[in-house]
């Protein structure tokens, strides 16, 4: 008798150990990501990032579940020796064929082993989002909508609007708005606040005529149409209802369009987006110039517009939070144009206020320049430490700038004297560039 094949029980078994190890791994990120909350966080991003662990911490668990069940299988079939020295189970020739993803069955029977846990149906539904060609994973989803329970009809709607966002966002979102359950069709007016930069909360007969719309026409092009209209009704605003306006959409998901190939940014930037943000600047509206700023964080600006508008903030005595927000718009890796510049306002500020300790506009650039990622900041940064040396630089400093650029874990004792010690034992294997870089000292 022929022997049966080994291929299929040595594909499955390397799938079983693969798996394994993969989630042990993604355990322990989501441990370090728990232990990681708190901080400088906000009470909201906290909450989100909460959020966030319970959705990964599903991932884990059904994909644990699915590589038990493969260890079981393989674990329940006897094995036997085919004669060549390796070993397969009994009747392996007998593969059972693949399931057929876009069988709205198929998915149906996977939320049913358990119907009541959303976080089961989380990870269900992500890998359905994630693994079938975009027709097809809206297809299905459209088809098990109202099936789902409502909590996994809220959430789920952030695997199509999250990160790069999904070809067919829109479409989800449709669904949700739609649904009889109002938190529903909060959850998806929420999105598209931050997507298409319209509120239908007010006004319901203005999403459907606007869905209607649009039903059919190409996501792309109605994002970029969206974000240009919006930057004109922002021109038509007047300054003082501008600040509300732009903290409401500050907090969207600005790299969700590029799912559609869309650089929504860009298009904002492009429509005129800068220069109503310089005019702004310039009104002397203490929350306007804020918002305007963090606005400008997201929108991400060019050097130019950086150059004229937003280091001179820097180099004054703005109010509260003014500076801070200033600091937050160099928070980028294509951002290194202005270490040099940076560097020498952080130092400047703080020289002014050696023995007064904490200085916003010194401190925001710390934190910057560690966002930025340039070695050549840490020579400063150590100045800042060592003339002022309470929590707010050995911390502030420390954590958010030091910590980034060097990978040192923060550390209460990590004073000056300490940092001082680590430039002259590690500043050996920093760019050349940066070696023998003096300590500046601050007076």
């Amino acid at each position: 008798m022929a022997a049966p094949p080994t291929c299929a029980i040595q594909m499955k078994e390397r799938i079983v150990l693969q798996r394994i190890q993969w989630l042990v791994i993604a355990v322990l990120a989501v441990s370090v990501g728990v232990l990681g909350y708190g901080g400088w966080w906000s009470r909201t991003q906290a909450q989100e990032a909460r959020v966030r662990h319970d959705q990964e911490l599903a991932i884990v668990r059904a994909e644990l579940a699915r590589a038990e069940e493969l260890a079981s299988l393989a674990a329940a079939s006897p094995l036997q020796s085919p004669g060549d020295g390796s070993r397969v189970p009994a009747g392996a020739g007998d593969v059972e064929p693949a399931p057929d993803l876009t069988d709205v069955d198929h998915w149906r029977g996977r939320l049913a082993e358990a119907p009541d846990d959303w976080r089961h149906g989380w990870a269900v539904v992500q890998q359905l989002v994630n693994g079938l060609p975009p027709d097809d994973a809206i297809a299905v989803f459209t088809e098990l909508w109202s099936e789902m329970s409502v909590e996994l009809r809220e959430r789920s709607l952030s695997l199509f609007v999250r990160n790069a966002g999904h070809p067919h966002a829109l479409k989800a979102l449709d669904l949700a708005a739609r649904d009889t359950e109002l938190s529903v069709q909060g959850r998806a007016f929420s999105y598209l606040r931050s997507i298409v930069f319209m509120d239908f909360t007010e006004d319901y007969g203005a999403y459907l005529a606007w869905s209607d719309a649009n039903r059919d026409r190409p996501q792309a092009e109605v994002l970029e149409e969206s974000g240009r209209a919006f930057v004109g009704r922002l021109a038509t605003l007047p300054d003082d209802e501008v600040a509300g306006v732009l903290d409401r959409q500050r907090r969207g998901d600005w790299d969700f369009a590029e799912g559609a190939g869309v650089d929504l940014r860009r298009t904002i930037r492009e429509a005129g987006g800068e220069d109503l943000m310089g005019r702004w600047l310039q009104t002397g509206d203490e929350e306007l110039a804020r918002e305007a700023l963090g606005w400008a964080r997201q929108l991400q600006p060019g050097e130019d517009w950086m150059r004229s508008n937003v280091l001179p903030i820097l180099e004054g005595e703005a109010v509260p939070g003014v500076l801070s927000r200033a600091a937050g718009v160099f928070e980028r890796r294509d951002c290194a144009w202005a270490v040099e510049p940076l560097t020498e306002l952080m130092l400047t500020r703080a020289g002014r206020r050696v023995g007064d300790g904490y200085d916003e506009g010194a401190q925001g650039i710390a934190e910057a320049l560690g966002d930025i990622g340039d070695p050549r900041a840490i020579p400063a940064m150590i100045a800042m430490i060592e003339a002022d040396g309470t929590y707010d630089t050995v911390y502030g400093v420390g954590y958010f700038g030091l910590g980034r650029l060097t990978g040192v874990p923060y550390d209460e004792s990590h004073d000056g004297a300490w940092w001082r010690a680590w430039w002259e034992k590690n500043q050996g294997r920093l760019p050349e560039s940066v070696q023998g870089t003096a300590i500046p000292v601050l007076k």
